[in-house]
């Protein structure tokens, strides 16, 4: 009988498999993400939200307080200084040892570059929204205004 993972339904490789008990995904195992792999523009603390920069072609912290800066591609996964390569999650449950009041969506910072708030500020970007205090269910980003 096969099983599937909890929040995507990919289905794990059957008992007895020489990699039993592993997403077919190896970017959805635990917390069951969709990444992608991204090159550093500046320096970044994991959870971080960043954004791709056209001018240098590469990643950099998103923030809600410019049109340019306030389109977020996703979470950093793990810190890295410029020219690092890391992983972003664009859509997933991430704990990322936040303190979220109630179940109120997640937006954008306008004052923290990379952070996030469930205060909407003037120019909000949705990025998700709370599945505990300390854990949100990333989505793409969505510009609300």
């Amino acid at each position: 009988m096969a099983t599937f993972t909890t929040d995507m339904n990919l289905e794990k490789p059957s008992e007895g498999a020489s990699n039993a008990g592993e997403s077919i995904n190896d970017n959805s195992d635990k917390l069951e993400l969709r990444t992608l792999k991204v090159t550093l523009g500046e320096t970044v603390a994991q959870y971080d939200y960043v954004y791709w920069d056209s001018t240098s072609g590469k990643y950099k912290k998103a923030q809600a307080d410019t049109d340019t800066k306030k389109v977020a591609h996703g979470l950093a996964l793990t810190a890295g200084i410029l020219d690092d390569q890391i992983f972003i999650c664009y859509m997933g449950r991430v704990d990322g040892g936040w303190s979220f009041s109630g179940n109120g969506p997640v937006y954008l910072d306008a004052s923290t570059a990379g952070a996030v708030t469930q205060t909407p500020p003037a120019k909000k970007v949705l990025l998700g929204y709370p599945t505990s205090t300390t854990e949100m269910f990333v989505i793409p980003p969505i510009v609300q205004s």
